[in-house]
């Protein structure tokens, strides 16, 4: 069955708040969250996305203004569905999210005619960038007849795992569940594989496949990137952060914060800060190979 989406052809004039429709790619069994910002320029009507089978239809009403397509790790079947959403409704913009990114993935994305291309977390500056500039869009569009865009049957980049991958993910989503919920605590694979029903073995070795990083990996990055946010507050407490994120050895904490984003937390807490905090969290390395293991604390 063809993907389709209905959607009116002809836009000139956007209302006062852009009508967005914001389609959740994202593995984890928690709702994703949008950008800080985008909810203050947009009336957002969500859709977690289960199911990117070709075979399986996506309804778009006719009155969405623009799209956000938010991914955590894309794979192919869902590149391709939303290739075919853009090739259904050219005159719609789309904005991609993806926690995941690679050179390639960017230039497949653009050359899907993607109206804008965002790595999370999206610094605020950039959220007023993309909205300032589909007010502008919309203002200035002349009424362009819907066109079929042609494609590569092939294009999607080589790097972009299959759809078998997301599959597999499906078995680790308790997983990834139990790590937003209990990241504060110790947490250890013989406690988590078994909620995966499999063994720590073979649990550590799917994990791996699946994410390009093993498991204690894993949890060391979304233990940073909770602490970057905490960090972004104006009365921050290191000692205080490095504890409520999971780690238990200070120096161990500023060792590797250090390590990740060429700074220690020190340098960027509170209102003292001279660097945007909001981006440190796109230097973690989710779209190269796993450095080598570090140790949980």
């Amino acid at each position: 069955m063809i993907q389709s989406v209905l959607l009116t052809e002809e836009k000139i004039t956007p209302p006062p708040a852009m009508r967005l429709l914001w389609l959740d790619f994202n593995m984890g069994v928690q709702p994703a969250e949008l950008p800080v910002g985008m909810h203050d320029r947009a009336v957002v009507s969500y859709h977690k996305v289960t199911n990117t089978n070709p075979s399986s239809a996506i309804e778009v009403k006719n009155d969405i203004d623009v799209i956000v397509a938010d991914f955590d790790y894309p794979d192919r079947n869902s590149l391709r569905l939303l290739r075919q959403i853009k090739n259904d409704a050219p005159s719609v913009p789309i904005i991609m999210l993806t926690l995941k990114h690679s050179e390639a993935l960017a230039i497949w994305a653009f050359r899907s005619r993607v109206w804008d291309y965002l790595v999370k977390p999206v610094p605020n500056t950039e959220v007023t960038r993309c909205f300032d500039g589909l007010a502008n869009l919309f203002e200035n569009k002349n009424v362009q007849p819907s066109r079929q865009i042609w494609m590569p049957k092939d294009f999607i980049p080589g790097e972009v795992a299959e759809s078998p991958r997301r599959s597999e993910s499906q078995r680790l989503l308790p997983a990834i569940n139990y790590i937003e919920q209990n990241y504060a605590s110790k947490i250890r694979v013989d406690q988590v594989a078994p909620l995966c029903q499999m063994g720590s073995f073979k649990f550590s070795r799917l994990f791996k496949e699946t994410y390009g990083v093993g498991f204690r990996e894993y949890v060391l990055q979304f233990r940073l990137r909770e602490a970057c946010k905490l960090l972004e507050s104006p009365d921050a407490m290191i000692t205080n952060i490095c504890f409520s994120v999971g780690f238990n050895d200070g120096s161990y904490f500023t060792r590797k914060f250090r390590q990740y984003f060429g700074v220690a937390p020190s340098e960027v807490a509170g209102e003292a800060s001279k660097i945007d905090i909001s981006c440190l969290s796109s230097l973690l390395p989710n779209e190269r190979s796993a450095q080598a293991q570090a140790p949980g604390r």
